[in-house]
């Protein structure tokens, strides 16, 4: 029986990696985004960056600012002013003015293409009438 060989039994540990739980930077104030609807000021005049010729502009504006209201009462879209400046942008693609740089051709381009799009929906609304 001397001939016999015992074995060793060797177990290897396995370390568990440490992760360092990284807290977040707080300063107090969280960035929260402000809902279109209760933004100060006029979002559409600031998007154009119009500052103090707002008067000029009031009928587009108007136009403008019912429509995107319209949007976000019907669900649409959400009530951020990131949800806002997208479909302005996606506008701007659709009308091909997103290069131009005269707030003034760009105002007048976006509240006749809305004009547009306020009298196909109510001639949708009106065919449905008669059909």
């Amino acid at each position: 029986m001397a001939d016999g060989i015992f074995r060793n039994v060797t177990t290897e540990t396995v370390e568990e990696p440490k992760v360092e739980s990284k807290t977040p930077d707080v300063d107090g104030e969280a960035e929260v985004e402000t809902p279109y609807t209760e933004y100060e000021g006029d979002y559409v005049a600031d998007y154009f960056k119009l500052g103090n010729k707002l008067d000029v502009f009031a009928d587009e504006l108007t136009v403008i600012d019912e429509y995107i209201d319209e949007l976000i009462d019907s669900g649409k879209i959400a009530n951020s002013t990131k949800a806002v400046e997208k479909i302005l942008k996606d506008m701007e693609k659709f009308t091909n003015i997103k290069d131009e740089e005269r707030s003034v051709i760009r105002i007048e381009v976006i509240s006749a293409y809305i004009d547009f799009l306020n009298k196909t929906d109510q001639a949708r609304k009106d065919f449905g009438k008669y059909n």
